[in-house]
């Protein structure tokens, strides 16, 4: 069920200029649509089918340190420190157990939650990890063109940070120029937890859209990382790209950013 299916521009505007303590942390509205899901590239990314997603806000930049350990009172696991790069070294269940309690419960976040939604409550975390099905479809960008490998065209860009152009570590967030959707690191500097569980193949659906696994507070079986990181050769940053770490694992390559728009 969605509750963001006629976004004010009042709330538009105050996703895009969201800050916490003068942090910016720029959201923006992906409007919902349906696009060919996946890719023949691999056996992980297959069947292609269609897929719906509904409308849905996403960060424009993966989460940064300075953020991040604003909110976990001064932690920062990171290996490639800097407050302008993505925070990385965090597990898929250290996110949904530690860091998005913390995040939702942040009197700036409440103050928005309740200011756009009020007949909503506090009860309901509206920030979370994207859907796998959401990531792709940001990630692919408003025209959805048939056939392209990655997120501008059917090569990879210059401008993101895989391996080499990298130097095999992270950069800061928002140097390279943006996608479709105005997304930035989309491919490659840390890759980013989504909040599904892994299947060989892609989650049943129904009516067309995807089912998420969003309610456990532990995982046990393996999680979904999408967009590939400074360490990932080319093939691996494409849209359609999927790997499957524990849920536990804590890895310098993995980062994330935050969504919203549906009530799980």
């Amino acid at each position: 069920m969605s509750f963001l299916k006629k976004p004010s521009q009042a709330l538009i505007k105050d996703l895009e200029r969201f800050s916490i303590n003068e942090i910016p942390y720029p959201l923006i509205i992906i409007e919902g649509g349906t696009y060919s899901r996946g890719s023949n590239e691999n056996s992980h990314e297959q069947p292609i089918r269609k897929t719906t997603t509904s409308t849905f806000f996403l960060a424009k930049l993966p989460m940064i340190q300075e953020l991040y350990s604003e909110i976990m009172q001064g932690r920062n696991p990171s290996k490639f420190k800097g407050n302008r790069n993505p925070v990385d070294n965090l597990s898929w269940n250290h996110i949904k157990n530690e860091f998005l309690p913390a995040w939702n419960n942040h009197p700036k976040v409440r103050s928005l939650i309740l200011r756009h939604f009020p007949e909503k409550g506090l009860g309901t975390h509206y920030f979370r990890l994207p859907l796998e099905s959401e990531w792709e479809f940001a990630a692919k960008g408003i025209k959805q063109r048939e056939g392209e490998t990655y997120c501008h065209c059917n090569h990879l860009s210059k401008e993101r940070w895989c391996y080499p152009k990298s130097g095999d570590e992270t950069k800061q967030v928002g140097l390279l120029s943006p996608n479709e959707n105005g997304l930035y690191d989309m491919e490659g500097n840390v890759a980013e937890w989504c909040v599904d569980d892994h299947e060989v193949e892609y989650e049943i659906t129904v009516n067309g859209r995807q089912k998420g696994c969003i309610s456990r507070s532990n995982r046990i079986d393996n999680s979904v990382i999408r967009g590939g990181s400074y360490a990932s050769y080319s093939f691996d940053c494409r849209p359609s790209s999927r790997s499957h770490p524990n849920p536990n694992t804590v890895s310098s390559e993995y980062g994330f950013r935050l969504a919203g728009g549906f009530l799980l």
